[in-house]
């Protein structure tokens, strides 16, 4: 079925915590850290190896970004607009660390159909020798502006801390890693000034599969396989959870132990996105993107 109206924060009464913390993945009530490309954390290789999109990951000072590609010879990378970096690296699946400068272009004017901002951001990154062969190589990617679904299979690659259940949500060391997970709804997140329209994942360590994200995974890229490619459908934006004053990784089942993560929905804004980095084969698709009713909540970070 598709996505439909989020009622999480009226029925397990949330408070709000900080966007702090990082990824953590569980499948079928084990949890752990996924931290290669191409085997989840129990050491099984994937059945669709993530390596394009892990290698589009780029770790910031502080948070986390998708390389989109190069578009009219900008290089251009998605985050969240609350994330101050403009420069990072990139550490791709063979070993290498490939440093991105900063590029000089930076536009966080996405808007809402009422002028609200959207924590949202592009900036353009400069390369050089073999960064910039890598970045040429890898080729741009595109937004997603299909329907998604609550059986959709969603990637997300994040450069945060690594959790533990029952640990804080803001202990653990930087480490990039990756986690599947389908999203549970759709809500509005205010925050900052800022209003997003965004899809949720309710974490669950006792789920098939499912993540947390959390500080420094703010911005991180969610992607979807379409057809034979992959494509980008939302950025990682905020965290909630019932503790604010001391949040734990724990089970959704568990009242005091509730965690959510909201990415925001890259169909709702992706016309905006191509105006600034044209891609012409894609705005026949851009007609028709879905209506869907959304739950009003906030959320806010340190």
């Amino acid at each position: 079925m598709k996505l439909l109206k989020l009622v999480y924060s009226i029925a397990f009464g949330f408070a709000l915590a900080p966007f702090a913390g990082a990824m953590i993945a569980s499948v079928n009530g084990t949890a752990g850290h996924n931290t290669d490309p191409t085997k989840d954390f129990q050491g099984n290789a994937l059945s669709e190896e993530i390596t394009e999109i892990w290698n589009r990951t780029v770790t910031l000072g502080a948070g986390t970004g998708t390389y989109l590609g190069n578009f009219g010879g900008t290089r251009w990378v998605l985050t969240a607009a609350h994330v101050s970096s403009v420069s990072g690296t990139i550490k791709t699946a063979d070993g290498r660390s490939l440093v991105l400068g900063a590029g000089g272009e930076v536009y966080t004017g996405f808007k809402n159909a009422d002028g609200t901002s959207v924590d949202l951001k592009l900036f353009s990154v400069s390369a050089t020798g073999d960064a910039a062969d890598y970045l040429d190589a890898l080729g741009n990617i595109e937004l997603y502006t299909g329907d998604l679904y609550t059986n959709t299979p969603l990637y997300c690659v994040g450069t945060g801390y690594n959790l533990s259940l029952g640990g804080g949500i803001s202990s653990g060391s930087r480490v990039k890693q990756w986690g599947e997970f389908c999203a549970d709804g759709i809500q509005e997140v205010e925050e900052g000034g800022r209003k997003t329209l965004s899809f949720v994942e309710v974490f669950s360590s006792e789920a098939e599969k499912s993540i947390q994200c959390g500080k420094y995974d703010s911005g991180s890229g969610v992607f979807v396989k379409n057809g034979e490619n992959w494509e980008v459908v939302g950025v990682a934006i905020t965290v909630g959870a019932n503790s604010e004053n001391n949040p734990t990784v724990g089970y959704v089942e568990t009242p005091n132990s509730i965690c959510v993560t909201n990415f925001t929905f890259l169909p709702e804004y992706a016309s905006q996105i191509y105006a600034i980095i044209p891609e012409p084969s894609v705005f026949g698709l851009l007609a028709g993107i879905f209506a869907l009713g959304f739950a009003g909540t906030r959320r806010k970070r340190k």
